[in-house]
């Protein structure tokens, strides 16, 4: 009896295996997409530009939908014809490939405008500059190289990296136009501050212990000088002059305020003449602290030094009018 019903099921599934063989399906359909080397192309009048496709073998069609724009060739040789753009298209019997155009009038840089000629830095600064190809609609953009990566290096961006001491230039270049920029990496020495003196426009010695407390070698906020309030307030600007003893080519400048953030902005002023409304100062370094609770020590680097024997500190504002108040004063300077 099992042998039959076996022998049963084994028909009924050949039966069934049979049927299946007579079903039709729709026959399954292989593209063939051509494959192009390039998605876009940006050009100028009068260039052209070959596009590669493949298989070579195959027959495809290309067009374009503005030939006033760029035309192409059944070989993909696309010319720029006019400003605008277009969409070339690569076709195969069943599939379609396109390539977006953009053609522009080819303007050439006439000149480069530099902001600074000269960069001080000291090793392991780093600095941003500049460089403006004219006109401002020129096509080719501006390529940095230096000189001597040794001393110094320079990113496509124009970010200077200091490596070592020593002068060299980096170079802007656009098109057949080139302008240097001088990088002079020196070093810095902290400046011995026991023979130096200070004058200052107004204090309130009692708060802080009064202004020689600017440069004792002291950061720790108990000692400081702070603008006079007692018996009453002096107006803002306060000013400070430093007899640092002899000629001094200051290449960075560092300044702690009192902590409790009053201090806003310092301007920094060198010269040869003590008195603090001499015309001769000359302004070397401005800054501000961010807000009155950022850091309390601010760094300011002199873009371009001068030898003076004098150090004029000038306070414009405050945070809390009329008040302000300097902890210490660093002086670095400049060993060529």
């Amino acid at each position: 009896m099992r042998t039959n019903n076996f022998i049963h099921n084994l028909c009924i599934i050949l039966f069934i295996s049979s049927l299946s063989g007579c079903l039709k399906y729709p026959a399954y359909e292989v593209t063939n997409p051509p494959f192009v080397n390039q998605t876009s192309l940006e050009m100028y009048v009068g260039e052209q530009r070959e596009v590669v496709s493949s298989p070579v073998s195959a027959n495809f069609k290309w067009t374009s939908k503005n030939v006033t724009v760029a035309t192409v060739s059944q070989t993909g040789i696309v010319k720029a014809i006019g400003e605008g753009a277009t969409t070339i298209i690569v076709e195969s019997d069943n599939d379609q490939k396109t390539i977006d155009v953009r053609v522009r009038v080819f303007v050439p840089t006439t000149d480069i405008t530099l902001p600074k000629e000269l960069v001080r830095l000291f090793e392991g600064d780093k600095v941003q500059v500049w460089a403006y190809p004219v006109p401002d609609d020129a096509s080719e953009s501006i390529v940095w190289t230096s000189a001597n990566s040794s001393v110094a290096t320079i990113n496509k961006s124009g970010v200077v990296t200091a490596q070592a001491l020593g002068i060299t230039t980096v170079t802007a270049s656009s098109g057949d136009i080139t302008k240097t920029i001088e990088i002079n990496i020196s070093e810095l020495y902290k400046c011995d501050k026991t023979e130096w003196t200070v004058e200052v426009s107004d204090e309130t010695a009692s708060d802080g212990g009064g202004k020689d407390r600017m440069i004792d070698g002291n950061t720790d906020n108990a000692g400081y000088w702070h603008s006079q309030w007692s018996p009453s307030n002096t107006p803002l600007p306060h000013w400070a002059v430093i007899d640092m003893k002899e000629p001094i080519e200051a290449g960075r400048i560092i300044t702690q305020r009192r902590s409790n953030g009053d201090t806003k902005t310092l301007q920094y002023f060198i010269g040869n003449d003590p008195d603090p409304d001499a015309g001769t100062w000359t302004k070397i370094a401005e800054g501000a602290y961010a807000s009155t609770t950022s850091a309390h020590s601010i760094t300011l680097d002199v873009a371009e030094p001068v030898s003076g024997r004098y150090l004029k500190l000038v306070l414009p504002d405050s945070n809390r009018v009329p008040f302000t108040a300097i902890c210490e004063i660093d002086v670095f300077g400049l060993r060529n």
